[in-house]
């Protein structure tokens, strides 16, 4: 089963910092830890600390020349490493021939959804939810209301977080 549906766009690390930076200084400290090499490139390493125990801290790893982020770390308050995505290699092409852009798999056997043709009813809108207090610094950053394939009902998808201040990793 394959399922379409309108995603998100997801922006380069680059674009979700704010400018300025002081609007998140209050909620987190910023500093550089050094150097290492990820992927065979050169990278400087940035901590970012939450100033409250209400927040993770996270650990970047930026290649020296392209500045693409090369590995994340996701810590807890005790530093303990929760989560991590890291290229063990990586090529930045110039450009990027069409050949590398073509479906590696055949769509035969697959049985099509797409998720803008089943909506839900106008009702299934009406949130059933509501925020009576938030920490400071979060929003909600992310709403949908899915629909279920092959069904009339749909789900809720809320996400509070202060990455609307600037931390978005997924």
């Amino acid at each position: 089963m394959v399922i379409v549906k309108k995603s998100r766009s997801h922006q380069l690390l680059s674009t979700q910092l704010p400018e300025p930076i002081e609007k998140i200084s209050a909620l987190y400290g910023f500093s550089m830890l050094g150097q290492d090499r990820i992927a065979g490139k050169d990278t400087l390493i940035v901590a970012i600390k939450p100033n409250d125990h209400y927040r993770f801290d996270y650990q970047l790893w930026i290649d020296s020349q392209s500045y693409l982020l090369l590995k994340y770390e996701l810590k807890d308050s005790s530093g303990a490493t929760l989560e991590q995505i890291m290229f063990t290699k990586l090529d930045v092409l110039e450009n990027i021939p069409d050949e590398l852009l073509k479906a590696s798999n055949s769509d035969d056997g697959y049985k099509w959804y797409n998720s803008a043709v089943h909506k839900p009813s106008k009702q299934a809108f009406i949130s059933q939810w509501s925020v009576k207090w938030m920490l400071n610094g979060f929003n909600m950053s992310n709403y949908d209301n899915q629909s279920i394939v092959s069904s009339d009902s749909s789900v809720e998808h809320m996400i509070y977080t202060d990455y609307s201040y600037g931390f978005s990793f997924c």
